[in-house]
Parts: structure tokens; sequence; C-alpha cells
């Protein structure tokens, strides 16, 4: 058995039949920071109607959104729950407001800040769409900003970070810490695979 913090940064692997991106293989979280290969979902709203903005009529919110339920639902459905360390997702928005503070998951997408770190990693996703972050535009909860409370930043297929309308569709991709304590790596399939127990 191999410790999956042997990973490399670039390095593809096979995790839940799923092809996964090594970003980070010491993360502050504890854990291997790894992004999915390929969008999980091609075209979903950020946030699809009224019922899903926050308190204040804030679309552009991650913790409220359409996007942050699909992948609840995917570490529900898919991950045990000793496989992820569950991760900070920092809301703060571009203009650095703070409003929406953080929230933690075991199953998210990447912020801005994120994605400029790990940008030479992460791929180039499907020619006709974009990816969310889960960084909005401003937060909206004052007067001025209240127009840009529907407003998110996104990652083109160029990797260029651009503004969009949470009411509008677009790829989801997964991002997770894998827990080095309960997952072991097959070096000659780059494969993770879940152990009862990790040897001492």
């Amino acid at each position: 058995m191999t410790n999956i913090t042997t990973l490399r940064p670039g390095e593809h692997f096979m995790f839940k039949n799923f092809e996964w991106v090594c970003l980070d293989p010491n993360h502050h979280d504890g854990g291997v920071l790894a992004i999915m290969a390929k969008p999980l979902v091609k075209e979903v709203k950020f946030c699809p109607s009224d019922k899903f903005a926050d308190e204040k009529g804030n679309w552009n919110n991650y913790r409220t959104s359409n996007v942050r339920g699909v992948l609840s639902d995917m570490a529900n459905v898919v991950f045990e729950g000793k496989s992820l360390l569950r991760h900070s997702v920092d809301l703060v928005a571009d203009n650095g407001d703070r409003a929406y503070g953080t929230v933690k998951d075991a199953v998210f997408i990447l912020t801005c800040d994120e994605y400029r770190k790990y940008r030479e990693f992460i791929p180039h996703y499907d020619r006709d769409r974009f990816i969310w972050t889960a960084t909005p535009l401003c937060c909206g909860d004052n007067d001025s900003d209240a127009g840009e409370s529907i407003v998110v930043r996104t990652v083109n297929t160029d990797g260029l970070l651009y503004n969009y309308g949470a009411c509008n569709g677009g790829a989801t991709v997964p991002a997770c810490v894998l827990n080095p304590k309960s997952l072991n790596l097959r070096q000659n399939m780059a494969y993770v695979e879940e152990v009862s127990e990790w040897p001492s």
C-alpha cells in the first residue's frame, strides 16, 4: 500500500469510478486536494429561483445555491464518511465583502483564489462551457451592491475568470480533500481505494 500523499500535483487518478486530478498532496486540511477531470454536471443553474436565494434575496450565495445542493447529494450517495475531509470554503466576494462567511463541506467547488493558486494543474474543460466558482462578485447586502447579488465568478474554457448571472446554466466541477488515513494508492493503476485500517 502507498500513501495517497505521494500523488503529484497534476497527476490524474481514479477514485469512486471518477477521474480526478491532484492539486495539492499536502493540503492544509490534512489530506489531498483534488478536482474532477471532467464536469459532473455540464448544465446547472447556480441559483435557479427565488426559493434558493438566501434570506436577503441574494442569488449568488454559494451557501444556499443549487450547485451546493447537487454536490451535497453527490457526497451523500457516492462517498463514505471517512473517505473525505471537510473543507472550509471561503465565500469572500470578489470585491472583498465577507458577508456570506464560510461553509464547510466534503464536496465543493473551488473559489477564485483557489483557482488562481492551482491554475496550472486544473484541466481546460469542455470548449462550450464555463465552470462555476464559489465566489460571488459582491454580496449584495448593501444598497449599492443589490443589483449585483445575482453575479457569480466563473472560469471559461481558456482559463480566464468572468462574471456570469446565477440564473444561467454552467458546469459544476466537484473538488474534495481525500483522507490519507482511510485511503491508499494502488500505484500501478493510479487508483485510490478505501482501507479498513491504515497500518501503524
